[in-house]
């Protein structure tokens, strides 16, 4: 190694352990994204609803990862608040909530599989 290198690294050195610079990452790792959303997700369904709404372990997931979902049948009090939001698509359907603001993302047919809510909640900007 040169001495003028040698001399650079040195003079980094004293910077950094005077605070005077901060050290560089060398990890390629990206930092945790801060623009997730966290949401709600409404689930209205009919009598004809079956399999993944019935599927605890995946919704125990889905609040893992910090959203909150709620399960309404359509004819419960709880699910005629929401009849009119649902109207447009027809049970089952999810509502998807930015938990933050309380606005509606969207509204749509409750997907078939954990696949596709997955990445409604990843297009609605959930994680």
């Amino acid at each position: 190694m040169s001495k003028s290198r040698q001399s650079l690294i040195a003079l980094g050195c004293v910077l950094l352990a005077l605070g005077c610079v901060q050290p560089v990452a060398t990890d390629k790792t990206p930092p945790p994204s801060t623009s997730d959303k966290l949401l709600w997700l409404i689930v209205v369904t009919d009598e004809s609803t079956t399999g993944l709404v019935a599927d605890a372990g995946y919704w125990k997931s889905v609040q893992d990862r910090g959203h909150k979902y709620r399960i309404y049948s359509n004819d419960s009090p709880d699910g005629k608040k929401y009849g009119r939001t649902v109207e447009a698509v027809g049970p089952p359907a999810v509502i998807v909530i930015d938990q933050k603001s309380q606005k509606p993302i969207t509204t749509v047919t409750l997907p078939n599989n954990k696949k596709q809510v997955d990445l409604l909640i990843k297009r609605s900007g959930g994680k």
